[in-house]
This record gives C-alpha cells, structure tokens and sequence, in this order.
C-alpha cells in the first residue's frame, strides 16, 4: 500500500519553513528565543558576499506542497528575513498557524512562517553542526486511512496519523488525573532548570515554549498542548507567563 503522506513529504524534503527552522535551531543550542534569532540573523549576515544580497533564498510551498523559489525580482530576500526575526525578538515567541485555535493572549498569527522557509542545503552551509533533518513520516498502519486485516484484534489502539487527530483536553474526571498533572508539572520544572532561560517568557514560565518543544518531539500541533501543560504549572504551584 502507498504511504501517500511519505509521497508527498519527497516533493519538499529539502524545504523547512522558517518557525521549524528556528524551532530546530533552538533545540540545539542555549540562550533565549530573541538571543537566538539575534545569532541566527548575525551568522547569516555573516556569511553575505555581494552587499545587500542573502547568502540564501527564500522559498515559497503552496497548498499543494510545490516549493518555489520567490520570482519577485523586487523581493528582498535578506529584509523579509531579518523582518520576521525581528517579530519574533519582539513577541519572545513563536507564532501560530491562522488555523490553529488558542486562548492564550500572547499567541500571534503568522502565516508567513509557515508558508515561506528555505532549503536546507543552503542553511547546512551556515550552520554545519545543526541538525536540520526532517522527522522521517511514520509508516502508514492503523487508523483512518488504513485498512485494517481481517484477523485484527479489536483490542488493538488505534494510531490515527500525524495531523489529523483531534485536539487534546484533559476530560473532567480520570483515574490519575492529579498525578498526570503533578508529574507534568514536576517534569515541566526540572526542564526550566536545567534548560536556563529557553523555557521562561520574562521571568515566568512559559507553557508555549515548552508545548514547541513536546510538540515537535512527537509530530503534533503545539496548540493541542499548550493549555494541558498550563493547566499542569498552575496545579503545580509554577508562575506561567501563558
């Protein structure tokens, strides 16, 4: 059987947008999301030979994931860039897809982010020692799109693919659920230890930053976790910035 997601990740598996970009970045070294993208613009400036013009090119993916270099003859690829940064060094977070929900007040909406990125053999000659790999799509097996075989087990858990399941809330009453919560506070806690200022919006603790990270661990959009970990510092006693 076709694994149609796997298909369609090969016609863009060298283009990363900017939010993944700098959320890979991020993982991988220490300092503050603004000091980051400060570094980042500073490594990428750094690397410019003709005057004015980017050491690498902004590309476009459409609906249909076709990734496309920007045309525009006027369009100022190392401006456009250091633009983004800057909202990002301003806002001290990422931002989000227009379609995805959140109740957080210092969420921002970005579609740009999403829409435009770069090759990433073009970033691996600026940063050498990053690791810019795509997550490898998993296999298709159980779920939607699956067809399961007729001597299945009805008892088997259903794994619905990446990006197709629906949000997550904590239900209202289940065994465990005040251990969950204190374990994932608990864990929550010991990552901002150890992590310095990465995970702190201010001098608070910030569930988005941390929901980034758990998201791109496990392939799933971080607005389907920010609210749970939330929920997770406050029981546990923690300042949360959002």
């Amino acid at each position: 059987m076709i694994d149609v997601r796997a298909e369609i990740e090969k016609t863009n598996k060298d283009f990363i947008n900017i939010h993944d970009f700098i959320e890979k970045i991020r993982s991988q070294v220490k300092g503050t999301l603004p000091d980051i993208c400060i570094w980042i613009i500073q490594e990428i400036t750094n690397k410019i030979t003709i005057p004015e013009l980017s050491p690498v090119s902004v590309y476009e993916i459409d609906e249909f994931y076709r990734v496309t270099p920007r045309s525009d003859p006027f369009f100022d690829e190392l401006n456009f860039i250091e633009r983004k940064f800057k909202l990002v060094i301003n806002n001290k977070i990422l931002p989000i897809n227009s379609d995805e929900y959140s109740e957080i007040p210092f969420d921002w909406v970005d579609n740009d982010f999403f829409r435009f990125g770069f090759s990433i053999k073009e970033l691996q000659s600026i940063f050498p020692t990053a690791n810019l790999s795509k997550a490898i799509p998993k296999p298709l097996g159980w779920g939607e799109y699956a067809t399961p075989s007729p001597d299945a087990s009805t008892s088997v858990v259903i794994d619905t693919p990446a990006g197709h399941s629906p949000d997550i809330e904590w239900e209202k009453s289940f065994a465990g659920r005040s251990a969950a919560l204190d374990i994932i506070g608990a864990i929550s806690k010991i990552l901002v230890e150890k992590s310095g200022s990465k995970y702190l919006y201010g001098e608070n603790v910030s569930a988005s930053a941390i929901a980034d990270s758990v998201a791109e661990m496990i392939e799933k959009s971080p607005a389907s976790y920010r609210k749970l970990i939330g929920e997770a510092l406050k029981k546990s006693g923690i300042a949360t910035a959002e």
